[in-house]
C-alpha cells in the first residue's frame, strides 16, 4: 500500500503534457498499478475502458486518478480502443496496454514531438519479453502516440492498428518514428523520448490468460468476414508461429510474400518469420532462397542477415554463414521501423560468427568472437558458455577467459555482479567446468579486482557464495571443507539451503538414494552427481533410462560444460558402460576416443559418418575422428612392430580432436 501511496504522491507533483492516456482492461490487477504509475506523471488525463473485470482493476484505476468507463465486450478490440479515444479530451493520445510500462527518457524531447505540426502520429519502440526463463527481448515499432482527431480510429477486430488510417489522412510521412534512446536518429526518426516495455508475451503470462485461444477465436471471426485481408492473414500466421506450429504458419505467411503486395510496414517481419519457419520444418533450401531475397531487400536489417546465417550453418555452409554474420554486424542495430530481436547486429551476430568459426575449425577466431559478444553485452550467457566450452576442451584457449573477465572488470565489480544476478549465472557455469582453480581465477579477475581509475574495490557482494565455494573445494578433493561450507548454507537458509542439503547427501553417500527433497529438480540432482564426480551413480542413472540416453533422460540433460568434463574425467571402467547407453554415435565415439579406445571409437565414427540423419558438420567431425583413429592405429602397429621411434606426422584432426568433436556434439543453440 505504501508503494501505491508514494506513486500517487509522485503523480501529483509532475507537470503533465497535453496527452490523454487511453487503456482498455479486463482483469488486469496484476499489472495495472505499475502501468499507471509509469505514465501518470506525464499525462494530463487517464481514460480506462473496462470490458468486464471481476478483480480490483476498476478500483486500482480510480484510486490512481483514472476516469474508468464500463463498456460491454463485443469481441472487437478496435471498438473498445475507439471507445477510449472518444472519451479523451487532450490534443494528443498515448495508448498503452495494462501489461506495459512507459519509459520516459526526455520530457523535453517528448514535448517537441507534440509541437511538430507536420506529424499526425509516431511509431514508438515496444520492447517485449518473449519466452520463459531464457526469454529474449523483441523490439517492435507500433503507432501508440497520435493526435486526438475523430477521423483517427483503430481498425481490426484483433491486432488492431491506427497507423494505416493516419497514413490515409496525411501520407506515410505523417507518422514519425521515435528511435531507441541513446541511438542516432536517422531519416524519418526522432531521438528517443519514450519507449514501452511489455510483459504480456512471457510464457507464464500467456498461459495464465490463455491469450492464444482467444486470439485464434477472434481471428477466425475476422477472417470469415474478410478472408483476403493481408493484415489478418499476417496475424493468423503470427499466432501459429508463436505456438511453434510452423507448417501451418507458412500456409498463411508464404502467400503474402509470394503475392508481392504492399504490406504496410510488416513485410520484413513476414519474410523473417518465413525463413525461421522453413528452417524449423526442414525446408532449408527454401529458407536460403527466402533469406537471400530478404538480405537483398532489407540490407539494413541485421535480423535478416542473422536468420540466413543460421540456415547456412544448418546446411553446413560455415563460410556463407560467417559472411552473413559480418553483414549483420556491419548493419548494426536495426532501424526503428523493423521488428527486431535484441542483440541482432551486435552480440547475437558476434555469437553467430563464433559458431561459423567453430564449424571452420578456426577456434581462436571463435573465442575472439565470443569475447567481442561479451564486450557488447557482458552478461550474455550464450557467449560465456561457448567461450568456456572451448577452453574446457583445449587449455590453450583459456587465455580468452581472462580477456572476457577483464570486460566484467572494466564495467566495475558491482555492475558485473548485478548483471549476472549476483553472479550466479556465471558461477553455475564455472562450477560445471570442474576446473576449480581456473574457475576461481576467472571469478577473481572478473569480480574481485579494483578497477583502475574508479573507487570500486573488492566487496562481499563480489565474492562467490558459500555454496559455490563448497563445490570448488569438493572438486579440489577437500570434501571436509566443502561439507563445512554447505552446512553453513543450510544453517543460514536462503535460496541455496535446500540445494546444499542435496550436495551434502551426494558427497556423503556418493549416490542419490538418500536424497529426500521435492524442492530440487531431477536435473539439479543429476548436476550435483556430475559436479561432484559421482560417476558410478550418474552412469547407473543413464543406464536406467538408456532408451532416452543423453537426449532426454529423466534425470536431466547434462550441460555442455559438464558433458565436456565427463569426457575428460570419466574412469575407464565406466566408459564402455556409458557408451552402450548412448544412441548418439558421434558422442559415443568421442567418449571412446577420449579414453584411448580407438577401435571402438573408429566403429562409432564410421556409423556416425554414414548416419543419414546427421547434419553435414557432424559427418565432417566423424570423418576427422576416423582419421585420428586410423592414425592412432598406425602408431600402435608401428610400436608393436618395433618401430616406436618412427616419426609419423601429427594430423590436424588429432591435435584439435576434442574441439572438433566437442563443438559438433554440443553445437550452439
Amino acid at each position: 500500500m505504501e508503494a501505491r501511496d508514494e506513486g500517487a504522491e509522485r503523480v501529483q507533483k509532475q507537470l503533465p503534457l497535453p496527452v490523454s492516456l487511453c487503456i482498455i482492461t479486463r482483469n488486469e490487477s496484476r499489472f495495472l498499478t505499475d502501468c499507471l504509475l509509469s505514465a501518470a506523471p506525464y499525462v494530463a488525463e487517464i481514460i480506462i475502458v473496462d470490458t468486464g473485470s471481476t478483480d480490483d482493476t476498476v478500483a486500482i484505476g480510480e484510486r490512481l486518478g483514472a476516469q474508468v468507463l464500463s463498456v460491454a465486450w463485443t469481441d472487437d478490440f478496435a471498438a473498445a480502443r475507439n471507445a477510449s479515444l472518444a472519451a479523451a479530451k487532450q490534443p494528443w493520445i498515448l495508448v498503452l496496454d495494462a501489461d506495459e510500462r512507459l519509459e520516459v527518457h526526455s520530457t523535453v524531447e517528448w514535448s517537441s514531438l507534440l509541437e511538430d505540426e507536420a506529424q499526425l502520429g509516431y511509431f514508438v519502440q515496444i520492447y517485449s519479453w518473449v519466452g520463459g526463463d531464457d526469454s529474449v527481448v523483441v523490439t517492435d515499432a507500433v503507432c501508440r502516440l497520435f493526435r486526438n482527431d475523430e477521423r483517427i480510429r483503430f481498425r481490426g477486430v484483433i491486432h488492431e492498428e491506427v497507423a494505416t488510417r493516419i497514413m490515409e489522412l496525411g501520407g506515410a510521412r505523417a507518422v514519425g518514428f521515435v528511435a531507441e534512446a541513446g541511438t542516432e536518429a536517422g531519416a524519418g526518426t526522432i531521438a528517443g523520448a519514450i519507449a514501452i516495455w511489455h510483459e504480456g508475451y512471457r510464457d507464464e503470462v500467456m498461459a495464465e490468460r490463455d491469450k492464444s485461444a482467444r486470439n485464434r477465436r477472434l481471428l477466425a471471426i475476422a477472417l470469415q468476414r474478410n478472408l483476403g485481408d493481408l493484415t489478418l492473414r499476417y496475424a493468423a500466421g503470427t499466432e501459429l508461429f508463436a505456438l511453434g506450429r510452423y507448417a501451418e504458419a507458412l500456409e498463411w505467411l508464404e502467400p503474402i510474400e509470394l503475392a508481392g503486395e504492399e504490406t504496410a510496414g510488416y513485410g520484413s517481419d513476414v519474410l523473417l518469420k518465413i525463413i525461421h519457419a522453413c528452417r524449423a520444418v526442414g525446408r532449408l533450401a527454401d529458407a536460403v532462397r527466402y533469406g537471400e531475397a530478404g538480405t537483398q531487400r532489407y540490407r539494413d536489417f541485421a535480423d535478416m542477415h542473422d536468420a540466413l546465417a543460421e540456415v547456412l550453418l544448418e546446411q553446413g555452409d560455415a563460410v556463407g554463414a560467417l559472411a552473413c554474420a559480418r553483414a549483420a554486424l556491419a548493419a548494426g542495430s536495426a532501424p526503428a521501423h523493423y521488428s527486431t530481436a535484441a542483440g541482432a547486429g551486435t552480440y547475437r551476430s558476434y555469437c553467430l560468427a563464433g559458431a561459423a568459426f567453430e564449424r571452420m575449425y578456426h577456434f581462436d577466431e571463435a573465442a575472439k568472437s565470443y569475447v567481442e559478444a561479451i564486450q557488447a553485452r557482458p552478461d550474455y550467457a550464450p557467449a560465456w558458455q561457448r567461450l568456456l566450452l572451448l577452453g574446457s576442451l583445449d587449455s590453450r584457449l583459456r587465455e580468452w577467459w581472462i580477456r572476457a573477465a577483464k570486460v566484467l572488470q572494466s564495467a566495475g565489480s558491482q555492475v558485473a555482479v548485478a548483471a549476472f544476478g549476483n553472479g550466479m549465472l556465471l558461477a553455475d557455469m564455472l562450477c560445471d567446468l570442474r576446473l576449480p582453480d581456473d574457475a576461481e581465477q576467472l571469478w577473481q579477475a572478473g569480480f574481485s579486482s579494483r578497477v583502475a581509475g574508479t573507487d570500486i574495490n573488492e566487496s562481499a557482494g563480489a565474492q562467490p557464495s558459500l555454496f559455490v565455494q563448497g563445490i570448488w573445494q569438493a572438486q579440489r578433493g577437500d570434501m571436509s571443507g566443502a561439507l563445512q561450507l554447505w552446512q553453513q548454507c543450510t544453517t543460514q537458509g536462503g535460496d541455496t539451503a535446500e540445494l546444499a542439503g542435496v550436495y551434502i547427501s551426494v558427497a556423503v553417500t556418493g549416490d542419490i538414494a538418500e536424497v529426500q527433497t521435492e524442492a530440487v529438480s531431477g536435473a539439479e540432482i543429476t548436476r550435483a552427481l556430475l559436479r561432484l564426480g559421482a560417476w558410478p551413480a550418474w552412469v547407473r542413472l543413464q543406464k536406467t533410462y538408456a532408451a532416452q540416453a543423453l537426449t532426454g533422460a529423466a534425470g536431466g540433460v547434462p550441460s555442455p560444460l559438464l558433458f565436456a568434463a565427463l569426457q575428460r574425467e570419466l574412469p575407464a571402467a565406466l566408459r564402455e558402460q556409458l557408451r552402450g547407453a548412448m544412441r548418439h554415435r558421434l558422442a559415443a565415439g568421442w567418449l571412446s576416443a577420449a579414453g584411448g579406445s580407438w577401435r571402438a571409437a573408429a566403429d562409432d565414427f564410421a556409423a556416425a559418418a554414414l548416419d543419414a540423419a546427421a547434419r553435414p558438420w557432424q559427418r565432417r567431425a566423424a570423418a576427422a575422428g576416423l582419421a585420428a583413429a586410423f592414425a592412432a592405429g598406425a602408431r600402435a602397429a608401428m610400436n608393436a612392430a618395433g618401430h616406436a621411434g618412427a616419426c609419423l606426422p601429427a594430423l590436424q584432426s588429432e591435435d584439435a580432436l576434442p574441439l572438433i568433436l566437442g563443438t559438433a556434439v554440443l553445437p550452439p543453440k
